[in-house]
């Protein structure tokens, strides 16, 4: 059975080791291995997260005005949170054109989040004044209620990151992306076992393409359909990896956010479709 590894950076790769009744999971906050170079017009919705002295750490998606949906683990570890939207590029100190950065330490972690098994991996970060909204920077649209008992098997999705892009390297310095395919957890759970519950996603790429350690809290989004062209919901949140590491043809884990539709009504007041 393949142990799973966590898709944050900095310093919480230790975090996870051991395992116990079901197998443990590495933490690495995510990075797209093998992606293509992001068009900042399509992916508006990218936030970078940033530690107090401008590290990166992990990303995040814009879900309105004042609000940032991200990974447990992204938000677990600290206390205050530099924001950066608007910029393709690796966030730094620096002015940019276009660039809206933002501090908070107003963050909302999910009551039954589980660091070992990244279970209920889901966080939330409130900005202290709105985002300016651009053609640049909009949020993405979450999914229904009603989204929550769809079966995903088969649909390609996108994901988006500034992570490593091999085991081996640094994270990016220009936001990547790539695409998946949702495989069934049941196809899953020969590699990760019981670990791979319902409210998770399981995602696979045939040419080697990946999340690794700094892409984890960023959004896994899919075409809405019969939607305009380019408008997208976001199904998913990187969460995790194999253990073996992110070049490995080894499916790839998100958290399902169809699940924590009501977690994200009651904490921030917006209101989700049937």
């Amino acid at each position: 059975m393949v142990m799973m590894r966590a898709a944050a950076s900095l310093s919480l790769l230790g975090l996870l080791a051991g395992c116990l009744a079901r197998p443990s999971v590495e933490v690495p906050r995510l990075r797209v291995a093998g992606g293509g170079d992001a068009n900042p017009l399509t992916f508006y919705w990218q936030a970078a997260l940033l530690t107090a002295d401008d590290r990166f750490f992990c990303g995040g998606s814009i879900i309105d005005e004042l609000w940032i949906l991200t990974s447990g683990q992204c938000v677990d570890p600290f206390t205050e949170f530099h924001v950066a939207v608007g910029s393709p590029k690796m966030p730094d100190g620096h002015r940019e054109p276009g660039k809206q950065t933002f501090v908070t330490q107003e963050r909302y972690l999910h009551p039954q989040y589980d660091m070992m098994y990244l279970d209920n991996d889901i966080g939330l970060l409130k900005l202290p004044s709105k985002i300016k909204f651009t053609f640049f920077i909009s949020a993405v649209q979450l999914p229904t209620y009603s989204m929550a008992k769809e079966d995903l098997t088969g649909n390609v999705a996108t994901v988006s990151g500034w992570g490593k892009t091999s085991d081996e390297s640094t994270v990016s310095q220009v936001l990547k992306y790539t695409d998946l395919t949702i495989l069934s957890n049941q196809q899953c759970e020969i590699m990760y076992g019981s670990t791979m519950i319902g409210s998770k996603l399981c995602l696979f790429a045939n040419n080697g393409n990946s999340i690794c350690q700094g892409d984890s809290g960023g959004a896994l989004v899919i075409e809405k359909r019969g939607g305009l062209p380019g408008e997208v919901i976001q199904i998913g949140i990187s969460s995790f990896v194999s253990e073996e590491g992110c070049t490995v043809m080894m499916p790839q884990g998100f958290t399902r956010v169809s699940s924590f539709l009501e977690y994200i009504e009651q904490t921030t007041g917006i209101i989700i479709a049937d």
